[in-house]
């Protein structure tokens, strides 16, 4: 059985292993680090479950009650950006891929996204040689506007990152 749903703080020890599993995994794909994550005081990652809202929040999909993936959505906060907002993290585990189940929780995050009163647009960034993803997001409508060169450094090698927008 497959669900896809707000994650809540009871969800806060399994969103803590896959975002490890995938910040090991796809070390490219991500602007933090397993070092960054391991060394965060654990009431920071508490704090953010507990701060959620319509408009602050992550996703989670779930297959037979195990998290296989994950993305975030946060609405940006100043007044003149508020019509803003980013996709942030966005994993599934390797042993669910080319499953749809990315397809299904990136479906479900923009139509809660969508609800934000006032929101305009979605902005997210993606490392330019992960071409499933560029496809994923490209599928539902996001488009490029920029390149940010040298964006990850990762083991010695440089990675640009795409950045994608949607109007909604």
């Amino acid at each position: 059985m497959t669900e896809i749903r707000k994650l809540t703080v009871n969800d806060m020890n399994e969103f803590r292993k896959i975002r490890i599993k995938g910040l090991n995994s796809d070390p490219y794909a991500f602007s933090s680090s397993p070092e960054d994550d391991a060394t965060r005081d654990p009431e920071v990652l508490k704090d953010r479950f507990g701060s959620m809202s319509d408009d602050n929040f992550i996703m989670g999909c779930f297959v037979d009650d195990s998290l296989c993936g994950v993305a975030g959505f946060v609405r940006e906060s100043h007044v003149k950006r508020k019509h803003i907002g980013w996709i942030w993290g966005m994993y599934v585990d390797t042993d669910y891929r080319g499953q749809k189940y990315g397809d299904n929780l990136f479906a479900e995050l923009i139509k809660e996204a969508t609800k934000c009163k006032g929101l305009e647009i979605i902005e997210l960034g993606v490392a330019e040689s992960n071409l499933p993803a560029v496809s994923l997001y490209k599928k539902y409508g996001f488009l490029e506007y920029g390149k940010e060169i040298d964006a990850i450094k990762y083991d010695g090698k440089y990675y640009d990152e795409y950045l994608m927008y949607k109007r909604i």
